[in-house]
């Protein structure tokens, strides 16, 4: 029952980045992005290029994300991005 409840509560928790981040990104996290990133322990640093997305306690686990709009699909990559990088940020903690 137990692990039942994990696996429901990291199902909710990867449908609530999609649906927080697939509209759309625009470069930078908007205020839910943001707010979805500061659960996970995580912060943006703007680029002239690229954005990058890290772990606060662990710098390693990063990600690199587009400046710009570039295409309708970006939200769903940087969205794809983030739930495997959340998945490092578990394995880390366990």
């Amino acid at each position: 029952v137990q692990i039942s409840n994990k696996i429901k509560n990291y199902q909710k928790e990867i449908s609530n980045i999609k649906k927080v981040f697939d509209p759309g990104w625009s470069g930078k996290p908007d205020s839910k992005q943001s707010r979805i990133l500061n659960e996970y322990g995580l912060s943006y640093q703007h680029g002239a290029k690229h954005g990058q997305i890290y772990s606060i306690k662990n710098p390693n686990i990063k990600l690199i994300t587009s400046s710009t709009p570039s295409d309708v699909n970006t939200g769903k990559n940087v969205a794809r991005d983030l739930i495997n990088a959340v998945k490092k940020i578990k394995q880390y903690e366990n």
